[in-house]
């Protein structure tokens, strides 16, 4: 009996407990993100298989999340083709359980690498580049972002894309951000969680869905069923046609029968009947490689992908795999995910050369977000086939054709070619006497307009290049460097003596301040000790001759041509990214000469060498004769520029561009005519 009211009680005490306490769901008591702030996100992400545990409930949605492991999340929630993609990053293993995923976002840009190649898969993924991904994301999906402003306070100092991609996420509700002091913070560089991770990517894909399903107005169409689609262009824009392919070579052959102008990728042009490429402007790289063969293995240039530097190719043609391109008078490739092509008509800006009154001025296209602009410059004498006035375009600065693609002419701009070993016709006072002659003019400037001209403020007192000239001569006489080329160069790179980098550590070159670091410019005892470094990098990296394939750091390992050129050839295929350092560099020598005179323009005759098989190459003798006592050095590469100082039968006397040989024979060296092409020379 006491036992029956014991069990009664037992019974009455569960029923009232049971019926006081709502069921839970099984999960909450197995798993480790019931309750967390993200829970909701976090569920949505594991019920769509894009997350997963690991094991016995266990989701760690505070530990931190990879760059490697977001590019997976991103291609599982963009369900991107995984099964068939090449490796892209050269620190990501084939064989890792990341790659596929890493290589498919890789493949249609949502993720890019930095400028050496690389990917840094295991590094922790930032906000910041979450929010970039994110945005890169819903723009593969053809899936428009509102321009908007942020309330957050923490990202002024960021770049513009990444204060374009957070404002724009924001907008669309993807990011929240955190109340800390009463302030709305982003946190754009801290280490972003799984749980975060998962807020990103599941309110993206919210935000995707609800547009596809009723768009901005309710009646935007379906998406393409296919990823490739045939454009045209039309009011200078690049409009589907609403023809979609499964294969790029399927697409392709409808532009090439003339029946559209491009085929885009998801939205992205990369195909076209003609145009022009440049840097993808989204990318994080501050230089991109542009290779000698369609493999993209040997990089031979590099370019710079800062919108003021405005780099520039002519296209060629495109595949899945590479972007054929011209520059410097050389076809060269580039990746598909580095460049952006964009079709005659469509194109925001274009550079361009005009002749004005019997000069050549260059103007240079930059583009921004809210709009582009131009900046010119002389360069030197108008080819005399320039009409004056008229647009033309060049993609080596020599060859141009006209606005309906017409080759109209070729003419060098003579300093662009001259040989640095040149001596100039110019004393230490007169290229003194031009230093202040120029310092005068830039403290005029800042006397009518301060704001404008600041740094210009007392320039004839404070510039590093006052009082350079002897030296500069020295150096000319020493070790066998232009003085007017060095002078031309100091004035491109340290703003006439006044950058913060010649006033602070007397650098006068930029030397060792590289693209992804230029802080980290060198520090020198005086502008004189700039200038000797300067003089030993040229001589030993750019001037001697390559006679086998040299690593960096050996001797003339980026030795195309002892002049400064272009991304073809010259200094400037390997010393700067700038594609038209090298033009610069020599306006500014045109500009000095011109000041003086102009005793230095069209002294000599410039010519290429060609004719000759590179592998045997072209030999350089002491004297003008056959004999194995007289072999000094070879040319192993077709198109090096030689400056003719005088004749000799049929024999070319040049200026050695080995300094052993240059120190040695400083009258000249000799080449057979017979494998020297003479240059039309612009003004000549």
């Amino acid at each position: 009996m006491k036992m029956r009211r014991r069990m009664l009680l037992v019974m009455m005490f569960l029923l009232v407990f049971s019926a006081a306490v709502p069921p839970q769901p099984s999960r909450a008591a197995s798993d480790d993100i019931s309750g967390i702030t993200l829970e909701k996100e976090m569920r949505d992400l594991i019920a769509r298989g894009i997350i997963s545990g690991y094991g016995n409930g266990s989701y760690k949605p505070g530990q931190k999340v990879t760059r490697g492991e977001f590019a997976k999340f991103i291609s599982s929630a963009l369900k991107l083709d995984m099964t068939n993609t090449s490796n892209v990053f050269k620190d990501v293993s084939p064989n890792s359980a990341l790659a596929p995923g890493i290589n498919a976002a890789a493949k249609v840009n949502i993720i890019k690498g930095r400028t050496d190649g690389t990917f840094h898969p295991d590094d922790t993924i930032t906000r910041k580049d979450m929010a970039l991904m994110i945005k890169r994301a819903i723009q593969y999906l053809n899936v428009p972002l509102e321009t908007g402003s942020t309330k957050f306070t923490d990202i002024s100092n960021l770049n513009d894309e990444y204060k374009t991609a957070i404002a724009e996420i924001a907008q669309a509700n993807i990011i929240h951000g955190y109340q800390i002091n009463g302030q709305l913070k982003f946190q754009p560089n801290n280490e972003a969680t799984r749980a975060e991770a998962a807020a990103f990517i599941s309110r993206m894909l919210s935000y995707v869905e609800n547009y596809n399903e009723s768009g901005p107005g309710g009646n935007e169409p379906a998406p393409v069923k296919n990823p490739y689609e045939t454009a045209v262009v039309s009011n200078h824009e690049v409009k589907p046609t609403g023809n979609s392919y499964k294969t790029f070579n399927d697409a392709k052959n409808t532009v090439d029968a003339g029946q559209s102008d491009a085929v885009t990728y998801n939205g992205r042009v990369v195909y076209m009947k003609s145009g022009i490429v440049v840097p993808d402007r989204a990318t994080l790289k501050s230089t991109i490689n542009l290779y000698s063969d369609s493999n993209l293995k040997t990089a031979y240039t590099y370019v710079s992908t800062k919108a003021t530097d405005s780099s520039e190719m002519k296209y060629i043609t495109s595949t899945e795999n590479y972007v054929k391109v011209e520059v410097g008078g050389k076809q060269l490739y580039a990746s598909p995910q580095d460049v952006l092509l964009e079709p005659d008509g469509a194109a925001p800006g274009q550079n361009y050369y005009q002749a004005q009154n019997g000069e050549l001025v260059h103007y240079l296209y930059v583009y921004t977000a809210t709009g582009g602009y131009y900046t010119s410059y002389t360069v030197g004498k108008a080819p005399s086939f320039l009409k004056e006035g008229q647009p033309y375009y060049s993609w080596d600065g020599y060859t141009f054709y006209d606005a309906n693609h017409r080759k109209v002419g070729t003419a060098y701009q003579y300093f662009q070619f001259l040989s640095a070993r040149t001596p100039t016709s110019y004393t230490a006072a007169q290229l003194d006497q031009v230093i202040m002659t120029k310092l005068a003019e830039l403290e005029k400037l800042y006397q009518q307009n301060p704001d404008k001209y600041a740094q210009y403020k007392d320039a004839t007192k404070r510039s590093k290049l006052i009082g350079l000239g002897s030296h500069l001569k020295q150096v000319e006489s020493d070790k066998h460097i232009s003085a007017l080329l060095i002078l031309g160069l100091a004035f491109n790179e340290s703003d006439y003596g006044l950058s913060p980098k010649a006033q602070e550590k007397n650098n006068l070159f930029g030397i060792n301040a590289v693209d992804s670091n230029p802080d980290q410019a060198d520090v020198f005892p005086s502008p004189k000790d700039c200038v000797d470094a300067l003089a030993d990098k040229f001589n030993y990296t750019y001037l001697a001759v390559n006679n086998k394939k040299t690593p960096p750091g050996v001797d003339g390992w980026a030795a195309n041509g002892a002049v400064p050129g272009n991304k073809g050839t010259g200094f400037n295929v390997k010393y700067a990214s700038d594609m038209f350092w090298g033009e610069k560099l020599a306006r500014h020598m045109y500009s000095i000469d011109k000041m003086l005179g102009g005793k230095d323009f069209g002294k000599y005759s410039i010519g290429l060498t060609d004719g000759y098989d590179p592998n045997d190459g072209l030999n350089v003798r002491s004297q003008p004769k056959v004999s194995s006592s007289t072999l000094l050095f070879e040319y192993n590469k077709l198109g090096m520029p030689v400056t003719i100082i005088g004749t000799s039968g049929s024999w070319y006397k040049i200026y050695s561009d080995v300094l052993k040989f240059a120190d040695q024979y400083k009258d000249g060296v000799y080449v057979s005519s017979d494998y020297v092409d003479i240059l039309p020379i612009a003004g000549k």
